[in-house]
């Protein structure tokens, strides 16, 4: 939601437009997946049922290159190679999808984890598209088809990764008059994508829940009612994930970390892995813990409901946008965002991938006085008060983060046993910070391939005599928790 206005740092809104802006929808079929004949798979579905512009290259048009050709003749998306009529930029995100409209077209992202939208001037825009080459599968086969564009030596960090630069772009919002662009890219090519077309151009309302086209916009991708801008009807999808009664027998032990990974009943959009460890540990819930036994209490669920809402808000504040949403102050479009990515690690994540969490002491009370630091207590069965530790009264604790292996593969500070009944695995110390991690993961708005890439090694032979200290070490900054009432 950020991408159109980000540095105003306000709370988004269901839709945000730009007017300043008008802007035309490029595509680019070169670098697009392609399924197997056991497996179909497209990066882009059209819905042109309300469109009655042509099936084909428009006589006008420029000839594109062969390459896209070769993966465009005979395919429903054709027609999107045309130089499509610019329009207003009218952006809108639901859950993990967010919708590009301009003109007459309404391009839908399913991400995936390697999936972002990258701006950069409309100058380097094209000397990307320029620098087409083999992608890099290492099938020589395949990559002659599954194309990639070369990224310029110029936008690339010294001392950082010493690997070849690529990018797949799949798409592109492009504003020929304020030359800039807005590109779709994904090194992993997971990213879905389908346009909807029609003959009136899309209009800011198109894109605000209820509307007659919001249902048309989403329903493709499956997922569920967005917890931020429509949280009334996502409140109505956990009730409707809850049975009204529990079933007899009882249900599968589904652990909630499962159910809230896969989004079960839409009940769950927007989170994640990390995000889904994150909310268990702020609601003092453990990952494997069966959803109908938090169904089946009414304070547990009460905690549920109330702590997911509580939890997503933080990510539309003004202190997160500020923090970690702004753009880099660089003119290179892939310069690695150190502040975002420090901010975003050291405030953001709170056991996923750590070694040790921060525990602010009215949580930590709430773990002690359930037993849950105690090895020998059985989660869920009453804990004596005698056994209770005296309550913290500092600000916060340090507390070791342990990993729950598979198949369960969640993160907690919980060490109380688990009931026979449950799900379990072995959990061990978590011993590699995420923190410490280079070049090998993607979290936050900063660590995409592209950008991560130019992070430099401070390892490196080459840049280690470089690396000047920065002043004093900074005060350690308290996290600021929201903790729902338990």
């Amino acid at each position: 939601m950020h991408i159109v206005s980000h540095s105003h740092s306000k709370p988004p809104r269901a839709c945000k437009t730009d007017h300043r802006i008008s802007v035309g929808l490029e595509i680019h079929p070169t670098v697009f997946a392609e399924g197997s004949d056991d497996h179909a798979y497209s990066s882009l579905t059209v819905d042109r049922e309300r469109y009655s512009g042509g099936e084909d290259i428009e006589p006008s048009t420029p000839t594109p290159p062969a390459t896209y050709l070769a993966r465009s003749i005979g395919q429903p998306w054709l027609y999107l190679l045309n130089k499509n009529t610019p329009g207003p930029l009218h952006v809108a995100s639901r859950g993990k999808q967010l919708v590009i409209a301009c003109g007459q077209h309404a391009m839908i992202l399913s991400f995936g984890l390697q999936s972002s939208v990258i701006g950069m001037s409309l100058d380097t825009y094209r000397e990307i598209l320029s620098q087409e080459q083999d992608g890099t599968n290492a099938d020589p086969e395949k990559a002659k088809v599954l194309r990639s564009f070369r990224i310029p030596d110029k936008f690339i960090v010294p001392g950082s990764a010493e690997v070849d630069r690529k990018i797949n772009i799949f798409a592109a919002a492009v504003s020929t008059a304020s030359a800039w662009v807005w590109a779709v890219s994904d090194f992993n090519r997971i990213v879905r994508m389908r346009v909807v077309s029609r003959d009136k151009p899309f209009e800011a309302d198109d894109l605000k829940p209820g509307s007659q086209e919001w249902s048309r916009l989403w329903d493709y991708f499956k997922g569920g009612p967005d917890w931020i801008v429509e949280r009334p009807m996502a409140e109505d999808a956990l009730q409707i994930w809850r049975p009204p009664k529990p079933r007899e027998p009882l249900p599968p032990d589904t652990p909630i970390i499962v159910d809230m990974c896969g989004n079960a009943g839409g009940a769950f959009t927007g989170l994640g892995r990390h995000t889904a460890n994150d909310l268990l540990f702020r609601l003092a819930i453990f990952p494997s813990t069966p959803s109908h036994i938090i169904c089946k209490d009414n304070t547990l669920f009460a905690a549920l409901k109330s702590g997911i809402a509580a939890y997503m808000d933080r990510f539309t504040s003004r202190s997160f946008l500020d923090d970690v949403s702004a753009v880099s102050n660089s003119p290179n479009p892939f310069a690695f965002n150190e502040r975002s990515n420090d901010r975003y690690i050291q405030q953001y994540i709170d056991v996923f991938r750590r070694t040790k969490a921060l525990v602010p002491s009215e949580l930590y009370n709430s773990y002690m006085r359930q037993g849950l630091f105690d090895p020998d207590h059985i989660i869920g069965q009453p804990y004596p008060e005698g056994k209770w530790d005296q309550p913290l009264k500092g600000q916060f604790k340090w507390m070791p983060v342990f990993f729950v292996q598979a198949p369960i593969n969640a993160y907690t500070i919980i060490r109380a046993k688990r009931p026979s009944t449950w799900k379990d695995a072995p959990q061990v110390f978590v011993t590699r910070d995420i923190g410490e991690f280079c070049y090998v993961t993607t979290i936050g708005l900063a660590q995409f391939r592209e950008h991560l890439l130019n992070q430099v090694n401070i390892k490196a032979p080459e840049v280690a005599s470089a690396v000047v200290k920065r002043g004093r070490p900074a005060k350690v900054g308290l996290r600021v928790f929201s903790v729902p009432h338990r």
